[in-house]
């Protein structure tokens, strides 16, 4: 029933309204065409917003794992990655859940990329310091109650 996935899934609501859009015929009184393109782009977005609080709470991991672990930066990074993924979690549905899964390692390089742009110049070349492969799991981005250890707490 297409209310029900409205209620749960509404990105994949949106994908799928856009597709019955397209194929509609018959009805020249609507622009199936420019409306179906619409409806996907209120489903894109919904994923953009999502994929942008991944970035952002990968970016704070990042932060605290290079920090020296003073406890003022790393616990502002830590109360704003509790925001970010409550934010997530009020987005989230079971397709966005799939699609950010299957696309962590690309938001995990921009938030490599967006980390380095925003740390203090004392911290260098934060691509080199960091696995070009994603460290993390999508469930310890999800997990409110996770944060990685930073780097003075390591040894």
């Amino acid at each position: 029933m297409q209310t029900d996935l409205y209620e749960t899934d509404y990105f994949a609501w949106t994908q799928e309204q856009a597709e019955r859009l397209r194929r509609m015929s018959g009805d020249n009184r609507i622009d199936a065409a420019h409306l179906a393109e619409e409806v996907e782009d209120l489903g894109r977005s919904e994923f953009y917003a999502a994929a942008r609080f991944v970035e952002l709470i990968l970016q704070h991991f990042l932060k605290i794992e290079v920090s020296s672990g003073l406890s003022d930066p790393v616990r502002h990074w830590r109360k704003e990655i509790r925001a970010f993924r409550r934010r997530l979690h009020q987005r989230l549905t079971p397709t966005l859940r799939r699609k950010l899964l299957d696309s962590l390692q690309e938001r995990y390089e921009t938030a490599v990329d967006d980390a380095d742009r925003s740390l203090d110049p004392a911290v260098p070349d934060l691509a080199r310091r960091v696995p070009a492969c994603c460290p993390y799991t999508f469930e310890q981005v999800l997990d409110s109650d996770w944060h990685p250890a930073p780097a003075a707490e390591r040894g």
